[in-house]
Order: structure tokens, then sequence, then C-alpha cells
């Protein structure tokens, strides 16, 4: 006689997940068991790039909400079918990164509009400028912080360093080059003499004058 014996495995009943990446970023300390965990999705964002490792590869995963009003709902069931498990991860929009800088003014002058991508400058001093005494410029986004940092002397570099209004992002630093200028561009007299003897009405700032004598 021929005996066959039909050897068959039982199916998982394992319906859990043993990670959960949220925009690229894995849940710290994530445990299986564990089923409500806070993640943060880009600014701006209305949903999550979701990745996930399941435990039982035979297991199926759906998700069901993925928003930053209901959050991230990824349901597990069992291979099975005997265990669901949901997962829910609430979802919080990160602040504006954004580090730009729009204008610079230098001793009051406007430097110009910043290009963006573009972290290096320079600056030319005025003639018998130290450095740069006044100095203040305008965000792209208006909750960022600046912080400056004078140059050591007139031939040096300053620097601007951005804090984003996401604390979770990095601050930025804009470095700006100091170039004195050696050469003066005063072209005026400060004073006029007529047979040896000074004008008492002269002005260095006006150009014409009409003089009786």
């Amino acid at each position: 006689s021929t005996f066959y014996l039909t050897i068959s495995m039982a199916k998982s009943s394992d319906a859990t997940l043993s990670a959960i990446r949220v925009d690229g970023t894995l849940i710290a300390d994530f445990n299986p068991n564990v089923f409500e965990y806070t993640a943060y999705v880009a600014y701006q964002s209305l949903s999550a790039l979701v990745a996930y490792d399941k435990s039982n590869e035979n297991s199926t995963v759906t998700i069901e909400s993925n928003n930053l009003e209901d959050g991230l709902l990824l349901r597990v069931v069992s291979e099975d079918e005997s265990v669901v498990n949901d997962y829910k991860v609430t979802l919080i929009e990160r602040k504006n990164p954004n580090t730009d800088i729009d204008q610079v003014y230098v001793n009051g002058d406007l430097l110009g509009f910043m290009n963006k991508g573009l972290t290096n400058y320079d600056v030319y001093l005025p003639y018998g400028a130290s450095n740069i005494d006044l100095f203040s410029c305008v965000l792209v986004n208006p909750n960022a912080r600046y912080e400056y940092t004078p140059a050591e002397s007139a031939n040096g570099v300053a620097l601007i360093t951005v804090y984003p209004e996401d604390e979770l992002a990095e601050p930025f630093v804009y470095t700006i080059t100091l170039y004195p200028t050696v050469v003066s561009n005063e072209a005026r007299i400060t004073n006029v003499k007529i047979n040896g003897v000074a004008y008492d009405d002269f002005d260095s700032n006006k150009t014409g004058y009409v003089i009786m004598y």
C-alpha cells in the first residue's frame, strides 16, 4: 500500500510591523506592540511619504488614512486573518525652513537683492570706514531670525547666520567679505581766499559763486 502524507504550514497570526518610515525617517523607538506614534512631515505637505516593514511578509497592510487632519493609519491583517492591528501616527507639519535673505542694507545703503543659492558677497567700504557700522537685512520668511557677526577689521569677513522658523532645520551662514577703499573720492575744497582773505560765506557743498571785489 502507498500512503501519501500532505503537510501544510499553519498560516501566521502575526499582524505587526517591524518598522515605519515617514518621509524617509525611521520612527524612533518603534515597538511592534506599540500602536500610536507621532512624526513630522515637510512644510506645506498634505500627506506623508510612507514606507514600512512587515514582521510577516504574508500579512496584508492597507493605508486607511494619510493626511494632516486624520493622521496616518496603517491597518495590518494577519495571514490567517485572525488578527487586525492599527498603527496610528499623528502627523505634525514642520515650520518654514526658508533661510533666504531678500535684501541687505550696509551703512544705510541697499547692498542689493540676494541671489538664491549664492552665499558669498563682496562689500566695498567707503573711504575711511573701518567696518560695517550699520547693518540690517530683510528675510524672505519674516518669522526666521538672523545674527550678524562683524568682521574684526576693514579687510575681513563678516557673517550673517539665518536661523529658520523650523527649529529642526539647520541654520544657514552667509559670508560678506569686506574691501576697504584706499583712495579717497573727495573732490571738494574747504575754503577760498581772495587776495589772501578767506571768503566768509564759502560752502564746500556749493559749486557756484558770484563775488564782487
